[in-house]
């Protein structure tokens, strides 16, 4: 596809998915309590959009990604991701000397080097993984179905760099995802439980501010924290949220939480198979499955999560909310003493993560309809289309029933 053609649609790409739902933006509580710590995606997009087109111009011009042979590519993404490792022990050792009360000037000096040859290969880093989730979307035939041309649309577009956190809202008396706001990245963990304490004191709130790992704004935004495969599943999953959008499902992820916990749900399954076949493609070697890592010395986290989600919600429609909070706080010593640091277990952390039915703090049964849906396509393109013309709930279940599926 032209640069031109490219930029263009990536403009109204932008467009189309920053725009407010609504007719009247307002401001709410949260949003006024979070204001010191917003992160404006609006302008994330506006400055790195057009960075995106000014870079692929100059190598339409230039030709240099051209002239690279494919083992140059790989080594340059081996390189980056390499680099990302480094960054991050560096980091260590950063906050290791503070706590000691030793000199850090030496270990940051060291980390701005890592990080400036990090920056130099991100952009054609960026290029060369998008060819081949291109390559793979290509072979699982989701390219535009209509027309003589068959562009794929959205194109591939993201970019590596630190994800701004989110801060989860959820009334206290149910589990329930009433909000979401974006707010800065690394914020100092004083600042971040002082705004979740702000909003349980002034508006009777169960807040929680935690990791993103991926964004569908266009260009996507994907974490540069993570190792080339994992980056490669979250730029297939924010694809195809952007996929989904011009279609049913997409249409109605803000519907119900039913509606956008069957999105996310299917984007992890999809997001996972695609972002495999393009690390293969880049000479990644899967491993074989190993046991369940949540696993260490008998101890079992997910049963431990499952249990703690369904009791609470048992003591939550008993209406002993306080009595609730005490043994999610309770649950949360538990995990923390057997290995497992979650810093925050309330009720904004079980909306926010009920919305992946894989989790083990989910209590829904869409994580087994969906792969049962996925057992029932020939490929994870059949999927992909499937799922997609689902505009409601109902809808799958339906499918799912004509087709001879559980729904349970």
């Amino acid at each position: 596809m032209g640069w031109k053609k490219r930029a263009a649609l990536g403009l109204l790409l932008a467009l189309v998915l920053l725009l407010p739902k609504g007719d009247v933006v307002q401001v709410s509580a949260v949003e006024r309590a979070a204001l010191r710590h917003h992160f404006s995606l609006t302008s994330w997009v506006v400055r790195n959009l057009p960075n995106r087109t000014l870079y692929q111009l100059r190598e339409l011009v230039l030709g240099q990604s051209r002239r690279l042979s494919e083992e140059a590519k790989r080594e340059r993404v081996e390189a980056y991701f390499r680099l990302g490792f480094e960054a991050g022990a560096a980091r260590r050792d950063i906050a290791r000397a503070a706590a000691r009360g030793e000199p850090t000037a030496p270990l940051e000096a060291r980390l701005g080097e890592i990080t400036a040859r990090r920056g130099s290969l991100r952009d054609s880093v960026e290029g060369a993984l998008e060819r081949e989730i291109d390559a793979v979307l290509t072979e699982q035939g989701l390219r535009w179905s209509t027309g003589p041309i068959l562009p794929l649309f959205p194109p591939v577009d993201f970019r590596l760099d630190q994800l701004p956190m989110i801060l989860v809202v959820s009334p206290r008396d149910r589990i329930h995802l009433r909000q979401t706001h974006l707010v800065e990245p690394a914020i100092p963990v004083e600042e971040v439980e002082a705004l979740e304490e702000k909003l349980l004191r002034e508006q009777d709130l169960s807040a929680l501010v935690t990791d993103l790992g991926g964004l569908a704004v266009y260009p996507a935004l994907v974490s540069n924290a993570y190792s080339l495969r994992s980056v490669l599943r979250i730029a297939s999953h924010e694809w195809l949220h952007q996929y989904w959008y011009f279609r049913p499902l997409g249409q109605a992820y803000w519907d119900s939480t039913t509606m956008t916990t069957l999105n996310e749900t299917a984007a992890s399954l999809g997001g996972r198979e695609l972002g495999d076949l393009a690390f293969q493609r880049l000479g990644g070697v899967i491993p074989p499955p190993s046991p369940p890592s949540t696993q260490a010395e008998g101890f079992d986290f997910n049963a431990v999560m499952r249990e703690t989600r369904v009791r609470t919600d048992e003591l939550l429609s008993q209406g002993l909310t306080e009595e609730a909070e005490a043994y999610m706080e309770e649950q949360r010593r538990f995990l923390v003493d057997n290995g497992f640091n979650i810093r925050k277990l309330n009720q904004a952390y079980f909306a926010f993560h009920g919305t992946y039915a894989e989790h083990p703090g989910s209590v829904s049964p869409i994580a087994g309809q969906i792969r049962d849906l996925r057992s029932r396509s020939p490929d994870i393109g059949a999927f992909v289309r499937a799922v997609a013309a689902f505009g409601t709930y109902e809808e799958f279940l339906e499918h799912l029933e004509g087709a001879g599926g559980p729904t349970e």
